[in-house]
């Protein structure tokens, strides 16, 4: 269809956006750039198109027809139309008598018949084939029924409808029925299809009584023979359909916007039975043609709905200047709009897409209600609208200026809706639905390069969080150009980050989970890559610059990056899927890599200076009674445990540098606890703690001084758990577990190695205490000594105990638990070592004596076991001096017949594990219970020494009882063979002796020694062995030994020499002066060894 424009859509958009511009507009953001109009028109283009947009409008209304629900004058309406478009009284009165001068419009009624139902059955069969007649009546006063040709303006009748169903037809019919005036009716009416008027010749009797077996009860027969009656009474060219109902209404009564609904049937006459309804749907429009259509309609139409939302959105907005605008029109705009739809058959699908167009342009400047704009958009997205090209293209390009607009508020969502605004969330709401709704239509998603919403809205609040992060640092801009204020100026920006994040994670995100937006992740992402962008730059500038190295390691140097490692714990709070995802953050360590190295010298130097500044000035006293050192220990450990502190708050991320960097901390740390034990060591000796002059005295400001060492000690010794050294070998196991393991080790040994140094430090002044109390520890026990035997043996130690116990208490009182402990151990120590003096003292005491020191040694155990809360007896028991002492003890309090015993037993193990060297001797020893005998029979030697001259010897052996003193025996001898190292000798010897004395004494044997004889000069000792007397076969009561002993095996035994060197012998000489048994043993047993030594000679 040729068209004429009157301006064309881009200049019409301009003259719109002209005159917004000068409207009142929505209040956003500052920094939102406002959308310009692109064009300028002259002020006669704008009067032209005023005029003739104004004078169509009101040409229609004066022409206007149907009624609508606002119930407006036609004055009233004018009114408005003049207001609207500010004509004044002159303008307006042209444009009025241009208006009523044209002709008439020609007026189109269309209906369209959907169904019926609950019809009259008036076929044979129950069932109806129903059609309409529809037609306009100018006079409603005649029976117009009677002349339907002659009585309608116009008229058209639908096609039949054949149904099979009794009650309910459907048939959708459109027509259009022209040349009416409103003061007419719409008539129709329903009649049922004769289907006798077409019978023929060709039907049979057959298809006759096939007819009439369709009919059922009496009611079908009477139908039946009614349409047989009428069709004989008709002639051959007419028919006879059975009316089955009507339906008038009047034209005034129908909407300017059509009607659509179910009508009752009406009867023709009292005697007509009429039932059911029929629904219709009635349309009025104009024909083509009519009036002056000199452009397109639907620019009128959109132009005037887009003069009229404008007027009524200024209108509001200056009661409202807060307020969204709800997009409601006035009911004059909305009468004069539905006459203009009508005029021009424009559908509600259109008319819904120029409302929405409208409200999308109003929205560039205004602020509206998102909720109504929501639901226009709900009943496009349920249309088609395909049958619409032309209105289609610019309706999506009105969606896309508005999805572009709330992207650019999404550009400042921050401000646009603010934090905890419930207003703001929930026009954010509505705006969403808005969205969804825009995305899901078709064309939008065709001509949107089948964008999703979820994409463009990530990409908006990218670009927002840029533009804010970009805006807070315009606002926060140093003070002064200088590295160090950029720093501080990235703390202030810190806490606005902080407060960001928060607000995107508790609030924003909840606004965007509908639309599957995850806010926060999106603004956590973006917020990582910025920070990292800038914080690189400024920490390489940083690292490079000439500050001194106090100023680099600084407080706000490292409150940067533990700011920036608390931005990087956000992830936390990520969906599961994107907690592991790489940040750009994730690279931090690697820019203040040279400033922690640097901050390890520095604090190294400082805490040394501070150690030695600690211990110079301080006074050596308790600080408090449950701390029990002083300051300087304090200083120690706190530099100590800030570092370590600094170190857990670094969590170095990388395990390779983090383990070169820990190892580098543990040993400065360790230094420095090394600088401090050697100065306390250094002051100690300046007040001449070590000399040996004067009284001793244990002084508080002692056990302050030990205590200061463990505690620092201490500190070190924690160094593992206080640094997590296993969080950072673990982190090294991709090299393998066993090299993990061996850099632990490392770690630990740094440590053992510091803590080696306190520990001999701590050794030494605890062993020089106790030096000095083990001078009057030895006063005691030799006072003890000399005390009486008839002295109660607690009375004689009392004085040691006493002066034990009072500078153990002290000691208890004054230092922790671990140095009270290891300064027990070594006094007790002492006093073994002392005791130990006493016991071995080359004396000659009598058993009796022995007993009263085995007395005090076990009273001096209870002291320092006391009842199990001292020392445990364990460590006691690895003292060397007690053992010694109770070793000895054991035996000396022993007699000297138990000793001897003891001797020989001794002499029977120790012969046992020497090997040959001075030769071997055979014999057999049993003892006959029926002689009461003991018998010894002497073999054979073999490999005796050379003691002769000659290279051969004259030996013979000697056999003896011992102990003597036991069994009182003589000694008897073999004979004498000579010239032979292996001589055999062949003799038994009998001893009468009890079997009882040999079982049950202790330590008896029977002592072979093998002598060389010499004619001029003293016989030689070539060797000796013994054997035991408790076990000897025969002494048990049911053995015997038959034969004398001929089956019995030969003993053979290596030869030894006589030793005097044994504690128990010299026990026994020690008693020689004052026990003749004793005496007479050792003296033999000296002659014996003497021969032994002369022989070797």
């Amino acid at each position: 269809m040729p068209k004429k424009e009157l301006v064309n859509s881009r200049v019409r958009k301009s003259m719109v956006d002209d005159h917004l511009l000068n409207q009142q507009q929505l209040k956003l953001p500052a920094n939102i750039k406002k959308a310009q109009p692109q064009f300028k028109l002259e002020k006669s283009d704008q009067e032209k198109w005023k005029s003739v947009c104004g004078g169509e409008v009101m040409y229609i209304i004066i022409h206007r027809f149907g009624t609508d629900d606002f119930n407006q004058s036609t004055k009233g309406l004018l009114n408005y139309i003049k207001e609207v478009f500010g004509f004044d009284n002159g303008k307006f009165n042209d444009l009025f008598q241009t208006a009523k001068e044209r002709p008439h419009p020609k007026r189109l009624v269309k209906v369209e018949v959907l169904q019926a139902r609950d019809l009259e059955a008036k076929d044979v069969n129950g069932y109806s084939d129903p059609f309409c007649m529809l037609g306009i009546v100018k006079n409603t006063d005649v029976d117009f029924r009677r002349d339907i040709p002659a009585q309608r303006g116009g008229s058209l009748r639908t096609k039949n409808k054949k149904e099979k169903k009794p009650k309910r037809c459907s048939s959708s019919s459109s027509s259009s029925i022209n040349s009416f005036s409103s003061s007419g009716s719409l008539a129709t009416d329903i009649n049922k299809y004769d289907h006798f008027r077409d019978h023929d010749d060709d039907v049979t009797v057959l298809d006759a009584a096939s007819k009439v077996m369709k009919i059922k009860g009496v009611t079908g027969i009477s139908r039946y023979f009614k349409q047989v009656l009428q069709s004989a009474t008709t002639g051959s060219d007419e028919s006879v359909d059975d009316f089955l109902g009507c339906i008038d209404i009047p034209l005034s009564e129908i909407s300017a916007m059509g009607t659509e609904g179910w009508y009752d049937l009406q009867a023709r006459s009292s005697r007509s039975n009429v039932q059911g309804q029929c629904q219709l749907k009635i349309q009025f429009s104009t024909a083509k043609g009519s009036g002056f259509h000199l452009y397109d309609p639907r620019e009128l139409y959109a132009a005037v709905n887009q003069k009229f939302a404008e007027y009524e959105a200024e209108l509001f907005f200056s009661k409202n200047k807060d307020k969204s605008w709800d997009c409601d029109l006035s009911v004059q705009a909305l009468s004069v709009l539905s006459q203009i739809a009508m005029h021009y058959d424009i559908s509600i699908c259109q008319q819904s897409m120029y409302a929405i167009s409208c409200v999308c342009k109003i929205h560039n400047y205004k602020q509206i209600d998102y909720k109504v704009l929501a639901n226009e958009l709900k009943q496009i997205c349920n249309q088609s609208l395909e049958q619409y090209p032309d209105e289609v293209e610019d309706f999506i390009s009105c969606l896309e200026e508005f999805v572009e607009r709330c992207m650019t508020m999404f550009h400042y969502v921050r401000g646009v809706f603010p934090y905890k605004d419930e207003k703001s969330a929930v026009r954010l709401n509505d705006l969403l639905t808005c969205l969804e709704l825009i995305y899901s239509i078709p064309e939008f998603q065709k001509k949107h390069q089948n964008k999703t919403l979820l994409q463009d809205i990530q990409t908006a609040f990218k670009k927002a969080t840029e533009k804010w992060y970009a805006n807070q640092c315009s606002l926060l801009t140093p003070k002064t150009e200088s590295i160090k204020s950029e720093l501080q100026t990235f703390n202030e920006l810190a806490e606005k980050i902080f407060t960001d994040l928060h607000a995107a994670r508790n609030y924003y995100n909840n606004l965007f989970t509908r639309i599957g937006e995850d806010y926060f992740t999106t603004v956590f992402f973006t917020i990582d890559h910025l920070v990292a962008r800038d914080m690189k730059k400024i920490m390489e500038a940083f690292n490079d610059s000439s500050l001194e190295c106090s100023e680099k390691v600084d407080k706000l140097t490292f409150q940067v990056y533990f700011t920036l490692k608390e931005l990087t714990k956000y992830r936390m709070q990520l969906e599961p899927e994107n907690q592991s995802a790489r940040l750009n953050l994730d690279s931090l360590h690697k820019w203040f890599s040279p400033l922690v190295k640097m901050w390890f010298d520095w604090t190294h130097e400082n805490s040394v200076s501070l150690i030695k500044k600690a211990v110079e000035i301080e006074e050596v006293e308790v600080i408090d009674s449950y701390v029990k050192y002083s300051t300087s220990a304090v200083d120690a450990s706190c530099c100590f445990q800030q570092t370590c502190d600094f170190w857990k708050e670094l969590d170095w991320p990388d395990a390779d540098d983090g383990f070169a960097l820990l190892a580098k901390l543990v040993d400065d740390i360790c230094t420095a606890g090394t600088c401090y034990v050697d100065l306390i060591y250094d002051r100690l000796e300046r007040v001449h703690f070590y000399d040996d002059e004067g009284q001793f005295d244990i002084t508080e400001q002692l056990c302050v001084t030990l205590n200061n060492l463990d505690h620092v000690r201490r500190t070190l010794e924690s160094l593992p758990e206080r640094l997590n050294f296993e969080k950072v070998t673990s982190g090294l196991s991709h090299h393998g577990n066993v090299h993990a393991e061996n850099c632990r080790a490392q770690l630990l040994k740094i440590i053992e190695s510091g803590d080696e140094n306190f520990n001999v430090k701590t050794s030494s002044l605890i062993n020089n205490i106790c030096k000095k109390m083990g001078v009057g520890i030895n006063q005691f026990i030799q006072q003890f000594s000399k005390v009486p035997e008839n002295v109660d043996i607690y009375q004689a130690i009392n004085p040691l105990l006493q002066y034990l116990d009072n500078n153990l208490i002290k000691l208890n009182e004054c230092l922790f638990g671990g140095v009270f402990d290891k300064i027990v151990v070594r006094i007790l120590n002492v006093v073994m070592e002392n005791f130990w003096s006493l016991v071995s003292a080359k004396s000659t005491k009598p058993a009796k004596y022995y007993e009263r020191l085995w007395d005090c040694l076990e009273i001096l155990l209870e002291f320092f076991v006391a009842d199990g809360n001292g020392v445990k007896m364990s460590v006691i028991l690895n003292d060397g001096f007690y053992s010694m002492s109770v070793s000895y003890l054991t035996k000396a309090k022993l007699d000297t017949g138990t000793l001897i015993g003891l001797y020989f037993k001794d002499k029977l193990e120790y012969q046992a594990k020497k090997k040959e060297f001075y030769g071997s001797l055979t014999f057999k020893v049993f003892y006959s219970s029926t002689a009461q005998s003991l018998f010894v029979n002497v073999i054979n030697a073999k490999n005796l020494p050379v003691l002769d001259s000659n290279g051969k010897a004259d030996p013979y052996v000697t056999v003896e009882l011992c102990p003597s003193h036991i069994f009182k025996c003589a000694e008897k001898s073999t004979k004498i063979v000579k010239k032979t190292l292996d001589p055999y000798f062949g003799e038994t010897f009998t001893f009468n002796i009890s079997d009882k004395l040999c079982s049950s004494t202790n330590g008896a044997v029977v002592l072979f020694t093998v002598m060389d004889y010499n004619i001029l000069r003293k016989n030689d000792y070539a060797g000796e062995c013994a054997v035991s007397l408790n076990n000897v076969p025969g002494l048990s009561w049911d053995e015997n030994v038959p034969g004398m002993g001929a089956d019995l095996p030969e003993i053979e035994v290596n030869l030894t020499h006589p030793d005097t060197s044994g504690e128990i012998f010299a026990i026994l000489n020690s008693r020689t002066s004052c026990d003749k048994e004793a005496m007479t043993f050792v003296k033999k047993r000296i002659s014996m060894y003497e021969a032994a030594q002369d022989s070797l000679s």
